[in-house]
């Protein structure tokens, strides 16, 4: 029943995305489509919390990770690692890994994303105090650094594809 319920807000949401897009008379999308507007999702419960770090339920998680904030790394639909919120990274053997953030990406009011930021973000992920209920994916990565602005250096234990988080 669950599934069906997940299925069918699914859909749902794909067909408003679907709807609320910018189509010419014969039905094309339109090249020079305007930016911007509100769309208005209906599911069949709100939205528990609007922190990440804190959200426990599916959806919010969902909208969470794939609306509201970037994550570093995506799956592309061959199931690759595609680019997010880093425009590149560098892998350092087993044990460590470096992020190179893009400068385009800026948080509501205009202010840049840095690598403080995402620092900031994987420390309270890591505090137990916060109860970030996806813990389990930093289990085995132990530090993290900025050397720059828009550059972020973690350090883990080695183990099996450590940025499949």
């Amino acid at each position: 029943m669950r599934g069906l319920r997940n299925l069918v807000g699914t859909s749902f949401l794909v067909l408003a995305v679907v709807a609320c897009a910018d189509r010419n008379q014969d039905g094309d999308t339109a090249a020079d489509a305007e930016y911007g507007g509100t769309v208005v999702i209906a599911n069949n419960s709100d939205l528990t919390d609007l922190n990440p770090l804190v959200a426990g339920e599916k959806y919010s998680q969902e909208v969470n990770r794939y609306m509201l904030f970037l994550p570093l790394v995506r799956h592309a639909k061959d199931l690759s690692l595609e680019p997010a919120l880093a425009e590149r990274w560098d892998m350092l053997g087993d044990t460590g890994v470096v992020f190179h953030l893009r400068r385009d990406v800026r948080w509501h009011d205009g202010v840049p994303t840095t690598a403080r930021d995402v620092v900031f973000t994987y420390q309270r992920a890591q505090d137990p105090e916060t109860a970030f209920p996806n813990a389990e994916y930093f289990q085995s990565w132990t530090g993290v650094e900025a050397p720059d602005s828009f550059t972020v250096r973690f350090t883990f234990e080695p183990h099996m594809d450590p940025l499949a988080g």
